[in-house]
């Protein structure tokens, strides 16, 4: 992986651009391995996508996983001083279901209280594939359709985007410090009850003052 890494950023600086590179993990759910590759590699981001909207996938289950994904890569980028970007499922296809606009909404919230200072979506086009023992093509379900016709999900993405672009001078300023899963007693947090259905990290900013951001999970 470092050394096709490494091909990576030779090409983007014979082209002329800057020459970040990074790639992802292959086994993310491993902290070890997460660790190996930030070592390795030296990516200028720690890049992580989960896919938690399986077929048979209820919204807490998957959320529940979600988070202990999130955390793993949380710690890892804390202690390697490397920042977190988070890739969210924004699609449908062979093994995975379509998420709602609120699913879009809450994986992407859930990434900004671990102290995730990247979003993307996967992904923005719809496109067909073919299984390698032949068969009907399969469609990946992307924002936008295989005409490109925008769907519910892209507007959910662009109302996201907005906000996340209003906010994002303070959103890169602040340093994650804690994250307590179902609203846990932080020591300026006393009006959340564990059972409130509430995910809240906590944060410092740059001028030395405090945040809390609170994700609603229903």
């Amino acid at each position: 992986m470092a050394y096709v890494d490494s091909l990576i950023r030779e090409a983007e600086e014979e082209h002329g651009g800057q020459a970040r590179g990074g790639i992802s993990p292959y086994n993310q759910a491993a902290q070890d391995a997460t660790e190996r590759y930030v070592d390795t590699v030296d990516p200028p981001e720690l890049l992580v996508d989960y896919y938690p909207f399986r077929l048979s996938s209820w919204t807490a289950a998957a959320l529940d996983t979600l988070k202990a994904r999130f955390g793993m890569a949380r710690t890892v980028s804390l202690a390697r001083e490397v920042p977190l970007w988070c890739i969210v499922q924004a699609f449908a296809g062979r093994y995975w279901r379509d998420p709602t606009p609120a699913e879009i909404r809450a994986q992407v919230h859930l990434a900004l209280a671990h102290g995730a200072k990247g979003i993307y979506y996967y992904t923005y086009q719809s496109y067909l594939s073919y299984p390698p023992g032949g068969g009907p093509p399969v469609e990946t379900k992307g924002l936008v359709d295989l005409s490109y016709r925008r769907t519910d999900k892209l507007t959910a993405v662009e109302d996201l985007n907005a906000k996340l672009s209003s906010l994002s001078s303070t959103l890169l300023a602040l340093t994650s410090k804690h994250v307590f899963p179902g609203g846990s007693p932080a020591d300026f947090v006393h009006s959340v009850s564990p059972s409130a259905g509430f995910f809240a990290g906590t944060f410092t900013h740059t001028d030395g003052s405090r945040y809390l951001l609170l994700v609603n999970e229903r």
